[in-house]
């Protein structure tokens, strides 16, 4: 009786949490996703769309670079940060790259994403398929 009772709750909690338009994963909640992949299009619906557009840092109009599908590869690979003064991502050299180093804490500025984005960190094996796709050249796939 208490599992169903439990399980009810999970439904009405997802329910009610689906209406909201910005979603946000809380901080202590486990990833029960599939491994991604070290490819673009599943970098951009798993992190930059759930992730760095909805906390209202990286979309249109807001802190460079613009994630936003249509934008974020480009912003990444061939457009120099107006903070940094360097391009995001070096194709084929992940541990030189800016934006992995924003991952990791060790460039200038806060960790992203933020604590005041709502987002924990993200997990190692997040982190480990980025790397793996820029030392795969970064190709937009």
């Amino acid at each position: 009786m208490k599992l169903k009772s439990v399980l009810g709750l999970l439904l009405l909690t997802f329910v009610l949490q689906s209406c909201n338009d910005n979603i946000r994963t809380p901080l202590n909640v486990v990833d029960t996703k599939p491994p991604m992949r070290a490819v673009y299009s599943e970098i951009q619906s798993r992190i930059f769309n759930a992730k760095c557009t909805t906390s209202g840092c990286h979309g249109p109009n807001e802190a460079f670079p613009n994630l936003t599908i249509g934008n974020s590869y480009s912003d990444l690979t061939s457009k120099k940060s107006p903070l940094f003064g360097v391009i995001a991502i070096k194709p084929g050299d992940a541990d030189n790259s800016n934006f992995i180093k924003k991952l990791l804490g060790t460039a200038s500025g806060e960790i992203m994403p933020t604590k005041s984005s709502g987002f924990s960190t993200l997990s190692k094996s997040e982190i480990d398929s980025i790397k793996t796709w820029v030392n795969n050249g970064a190709i937009n796939n």
